[in-house]
C-alpha cells in the first residue's frame, strides 16, 4: 500500500483531499474541481470523509484527474499558491486520505493489463504534428516533448480499460465521469473521440512506475539533462511563465517546485535509450498520485520530474501493438467542451481514418483489424 506520508507531498494527493474538503464547504459538490481552501475545517473533513466513503472508486479518481490536470496542472498560474496550501495542510486533512484509500484499494498499484488496453483519439494530435504519425515507431528519433510532459512526442498512448469506466454517474451536473474527466487532462477537444481495443504481443517489456522512486530509476536508467535554467512551476520550456513559486519556496519539506538557482539541470529520460531496454512505460494510478509533479532529487544538483501524464496511462515507444478491434465511444456528459463519444464500429469513414492513423504509427499491423469484427475490412 501507498504510504499515506507519500501522498501528502504529493501536489495531486494534496489538491484531491483539499478539493473534497472544498466542496463541502461550497456545497457545490464537486461539479468543478476547485482550488483548495485556504486552512482546514475539521467538521468538514469529516463530512468529506464520509462521501468519499460514499464514492464509487472511479468517481475517485475523475476527481483526483481534473486536480491533477486543471487545479495543479502547469498551465494554471495559481497551482503554486494552491499546492502550498494543499501541501501545508495535507495532514490535517488525513481522515480523507485514510477512507480514499480505502475505497481505491488494489487498484492503485495495478500493474498494466496486456488485454485492457485502450487508444483513444480525436486525429487532433496527428493533425498538429503530422511528422509524429507518417512513420512506424522506432524509425526515427524520439523526440522529447516540452518540460509540461514528460514524454515523448514518437510514442503512442493507451489506458487500461475496464467496464466500470463506462458506469455513468447521475447526470445531475454534480458529478462528471472519468471519461470526462480523461478527456479533459488529455485535451481531446474538440471531438468526436474514438476508442479501439489493441492486442500486445505476449513478450512486450513493461516499466512500471508505481511511486517516485520507479520515475527516478528509469531517469538514472537513461538520462538525458536539458540545458536551461529556469524557475517555473512547470520546468525548463519554450513557453515557460515565472509564476510565482514564492509560497512554496517558503514551505519546508515541500517537493512540487525549485527555484533558479536551486537546481542545475533537469533531467528527463533520453526515449531512445529507454526504447531500447523497453517497448513501453506504464503508469499507474500509485504512480500518477505520487509522482506527477514530484521534484525529485538527483546527483550534483541536478532534479528530475514526471509532468502532464494526468492518470493511469502507457507510453508505447515500439511498434508491440495489433489487432485494432473497435470499442465503444466513450460515454461522456457535456461537461467538457460539447466533446461526444462516438461508436467507430457504425461510423465507416471515422474507422477507415482512424486504423490509417494507427497503420502510420504501428506499421501494416495497425491496419489489420481483429479477426471476426464485423465490418472491420
Amino acid at each position: 500500500m501507498v504510504s499515506v506520508s507519500l501522498l501528502e507531498q504529493s501536489p495531486v494527493w494534496a489538491a484531491l483531499i483539499g478539493v473534497l474538503e472544498g466542496d463541502v464547504r461550497s456545497g457545490r459538490g464537486g461539479q468543478v474541481p476547485l482550488e483548495p481552501p485556504d486552512g482546514v475545517r475539521a467538521d468538514a473533513v469529516a463530512q468529506a470523509a464520509r462521501e468519499v466513503n460514499e464514492m464509487s472508486p472511479v468517481e475517485l479518481l475523475a476527481r483526483a484527474v481534473l486536480a491533477g490536470s486543471h487545479v495543479v496542472g502547469p498551465w494554471n498560474p495559481d497551482a503554486p499558491a494552491g499546492v502550498a496550501r494543499a501541501i501545508r495542510d495535507a495532514r490535517l486533512r488525513r481522515p480523507i486520505t485514510q477512507v480514499a484509500l480505502a475505497r481505491l484499494g488494489d487498484r492503485l498499484h495495478a500493474a498494466l493489463d496486456p488485454d485492457a488496453q485502450l487508444w483513444w483519439t480525436t486525429q487532433r494530435h496527428a493533425a498538429d504534428d503530422p511528422r509524429a504519425w507518417n512513420q512506424p515507431l522506432g524509425e526515427q528519433p524520439r523526440r522529447s516533448c516540452p518540460a509540461w510532459l514528460t514524454a515523448t512526442w514518437d510514442g503512442l498512448w493507451t489506458c487500461t480499460h475496464a467496464q466500470e469506466h463506462d458506469t455513468p454517474v447521475p447526470d445531475d451536473g454534480t458529478r462528471s465521469m472519468i471519461g470526462d474527466a480523461l478527456i479533459a487532462a488529455w485535451e481531446h477537444a474538440p471531438g468526436p473521440s474514438t476508442r479501439w481495443h489493441l492486442q500486445v504481443d505476449p513478450g512486450a517489456r513493461i516499466y512500471e512506475i508505481d511511486s517516485p522512486a520507479d520515475w527516478e530509476r528509469l531517469v538514472r536508467l537513461a538520462p538525458l539533462a536539458r540545458q536551461q535554467r529556469y524557475v517555473s512551476w512547470e520546468f525548463p520550456g519554450m513557453d515557460v511563465n515565472e509564476y510565482d513559486i514564492s509560497d512554496l519556496d517558503r514551505l519546508a519539506g515541500q517537493r512540487a517546485a525549485r527555484h533558479r538557482d536551486a537546481f542545475r539541470y533537469f533531467v528527463e529520460p533520453d526515449w531512445d535509450r529507454v526504447a531500447d531496454r523497453f517497448d513501453a512505460v506504464h503508469l499507474t494510478w500509485a504512480g500518477l498520485l505520487t509522482t506527477e509533479g514530484v521534484v525529485i532529487d538527483l546527483d550534483n544538483q541536478d532534479v528530475t520530474m514526471l509532468r502532464g501524464w494526468y492518470s493511469e496511462r502507457t507510453l508505447w515507444l515500439n511498434p508491440v501493438l495489433s489487432a485494432p478491434r473497435p470499442a465503444p465511444g466513450p460515454r461522456l456528459t457535456r461537461a467538457y467542451c460539447g466533446v461526444v463519444g462516438l461508436d467507430v464500429e457504425h461510423e465507416p469513414e471515422r474507422r477507415v481514418q482512424d486504423l490509417a492513423l494507427l497503420e502510420s504509427r504501428l506499421g501494416p499491423r495497425g491496419s489489420t483489424p481483429h479477426p471476426g469484427v464485423a465490418g472491420d475490412t
